[in-house]
Order: structure tokens, then C-alpha cells, then sequence
């Protein structure tokens, strides 16, 4: 067993004093900057975002997986829907295995649109962690530990996580690397 694993404390063990503090440090230091770089200037709205993220992870997403995903009613979805159709950024085209069922693709413009967007997101963010290299790695070291050991805790909960903890969750697909689509 390795240090790192002896310092890890039990699934309801009382926590000491440091790591209480340091959980609630940590927590603050989250919100913070997830409130900030929810603050990036962007001429699209924070629903079309989210909702062509959503598209652009799922394979043949339906209008009822994506309104479950973003967490809305599916007339909202359908609304939303509509309009990135006519901003020429969505198409519902027919299900090839099922005709009945309407799946949703992004455009190539909102393909490029996202892909845009994130890109600048991302130069916002490392504005906000102005931290030298050194102390960055050990941050980023130091999230994909808490990335992983939630995995763990998602993988193993009864009850199903909600969509935006699975993607904290996950691992950020790397650059040139094609991401993986799932079939609901």
C-alpha cells in the first residue's frame, strides 16, 4: 500500500480537523472558479453551449435524451432545438434504425461554432489559474486524483448521477484524439 493510499480515510470515517478544512478550502476554491469561468464573454447563450455540448458527446441523441441530459422539459428542448436549426448550428434528421425516432446533429458551422467557443473558454480559464508551472501540474495532478476517486464513487452509487457530475467526472477529451460516442 502506498502513502497516498494509507492517507486516504475510510468511506464514512470521521474526517480530522485538516482535511475538514481543506475539503472546505477546496470546495470554495471549485465554486469560485466554476462561477468565474461561467463568466466568459461568449455571443452564445449558456443553453446553446450546453445543449450542443451534449449533442457533439452522444451518438444519435434524441430530442428526449437531450432534454434529459440538460435537465429540461422536452418542449423546452424542442424549443431550443429549433432555434439552433434556424441558426443553422442543429439538424433533426431521421433515426436510420428506427424512423420514427428524430436524432440531432451539429452543423459543420456548429461544430466549428463549439469548437470556438471552447477555445476561448479555455484561454479564459488558464487566465484565471495565473499559478506558476510547477504549482499548476500539482493542481492538475491533484484534480485528476479527485476525477478519479469520484469515478470511483459514481461507478459504485445506487442511485444515477446527474448529467453534469458525469461530465465533471469524466476525463476532458484530449486534442486530435476522435472522442467516443455511445449508442443509447
Amino acid at each position: 500500500m502506498g502513502d497516498s493510499e494509507a492517507a486516504r480515510p475510510c468511506p464514512g470515517e470521521p474526517l480530522t480537523p485538516a482535511r475538514e478544512r481543506h475539503a472546505a478550502e477546496l470546495a470554495a476554491i471549485l465554486v469560485a472558479l466554476a462561477e468565474r469561468a461561467a463568466l466568459h464573454p461568449s455571443d452564445l447563450p449558456r443553453s446553446t453551449i450546453r445543449a450542443l455540448g451534449a449533442v457533439q458527446e452522444g451518438a444519435q441523441v434524441s430530442l428526449g435524451e437531450l432534454s434529459g441530459s440538460l435537465g429540461i422539459a422536452p418542449a423546452t428542448a424542442s424549443r431550443l432545438c429549433g432555434r439552433l436549426e434556424d441558426a443553422g448550428l442543429l439538424v433533426r434528421r431521421p433515426d436510420p434504425a428506427d424512423r420514427r425516432r428524430l436524432v440531432l446533429e451539429l452543423t459543420p458551422r456548429g461544430e466549428a461554432r463549439l469548437r470556438t467557443y471552447r477555445a476561448q473558454h479555455l484561454r479564459h480559464i488558464a487566465t484565471l489559474l495565473r499559478l506558476p508551472d510547477v504549482d499548476l501540474a500539482a493542481f492538475a495532478q491533484a484534480l485528476a486524483a479527485l476525477r478519479e476517486g469520484l469515478l470511483e464513487r459514481l461507478g459504485a452509487a445506487e442511485s444515477p448521477c446527474p448529467p453534469a457530475a458525469r461530465r465533471l467526472a469524466a476525463p476532458p477529451p484530449r486534442a486530435g484524439q476522435e472522442r467516443r460516442r455511445r449508442r443509447s
